[in-house]
């Protein structure tokens, strides 16, 4: 069954309306995507090997900013001089080739890709997936009350017999 909401929309009885459960999807695919980014890179920052990155090759990279950046690709050296990895490509882009070596951050000796070494490089796209799963918590929350109120029976009021 089928109510309006007084302004040409309809909705589903009991409440659940295509918006709330489009902005549910959203929320939750949100999630999904940037935690699904976020985690192995935080992990790699906080459990990983530190040292230094040099670059070998760069390559031009167009951005959503106003300015080009350029993705780079070289060797990277532990700071405890445990080991050197020939081959190793870093997450991020520079705003120009690096000339001096970037620190930055592996998973271990057989990593082939370094993370940056600045902590809150990824607290922000870290922060936004927790909002996202906020949002969806708050969403699946309310639609569940809506759901469960809407199959409640409702109290009829019955007027007492006259006599």
């Amino acid at each position: 069954m089928n109510t309006s909401t007084g302004a040409g929309r309809r909705r589903a009885a009991g409440g659940i309306g295509f918006g709330r459960l489009y902005s549910t999807a959203i929320s939750i695919a949100g999630t999904v995507i940037l935690l699904w980014f976020t985690i192995p890179r935080m992990t790699t920052q906080l459990t990983g090997v530190e040292g230094s990155f040099t670059a070998v090759s760069c390559t031009p990279y167009e951005s959503r900013r106003d300015s080009d950046s350029v993705m780079c690709g070289g060797t990277f050296t532990a700071r405890d001089g445990s080991f050197s990895l020939a081959r190793v490509s870093v997450d991020t882009t520079f705003d120009t080739p690096p000339t001096t070596p970037v620190a930055t951050v592996v998973s271990g000796p057989d990593a082939t890709e370094a993370v940056s070494a600045e902590r809150r490089a990824w607290a922000l796209p870290g922060a936004t997936g927790l909002l996202c799963l906020a949002v969806a918590v708050w969403n699946v929350t309310s639609i569940a009350r809506t759901v469960r109120a809407s199959r409640r029976p409702s109290a009829v009021a019955v007027a007492p017999a006259a006599g």
